[in-house]
């Protein structure tokens, strides 16, 4: 069993290492060590067994951080340092976007 998890393992961090290798290569604006870094540190990441995995755990994390910055956003607006509309304008588009990340899969099926 032990082994069996090791080899999932090893599978997801190559996949994550190839992946944020050809990024990098096509936008000099995509950090390698970053991407490696973000993906690893999620742990739907580590599950994921295609490209389709890594950009939907990369998506739902990106979600998670838009809600995070949301309750900032609100936080400050509380305390007066911001404008009510900027907060109402970045509420309403990130429940949108999380609405639609909600209920997606986060597997990929293997075609033989």
């Amino acid at each position: 069993m032990f082994f069996l998890l090791l080899n999932c393992f090893a599978n997801s961090q190559t996949l994550i290492r190839d992946s944020c290798k050809k990024a990098a290569a096509k936008d000099q604006n995509m950090k390698y060590d970053f991407c490696v870094k973000s993906l690893e540190s999620n742990p739907h990441s580590k599950s994921a067994t295609c490209i389709k995995g890594l950009v939907i755990a990369s998506t739902k994390n990106a979600a998670f951080n838009t809600i995070n910055v949301e309750r900032i956003a609100k936080t400050i607006l509380v305390e007066k340092k911001t404008s009510p509309e900027f907060v109402k304008i970045y509420s309403q588009k990130s429940r949108k976007q999380n609405l639609r990340l909600e209920m997606r899969p986060l597997f990929c099926v293997k075609r033989f």
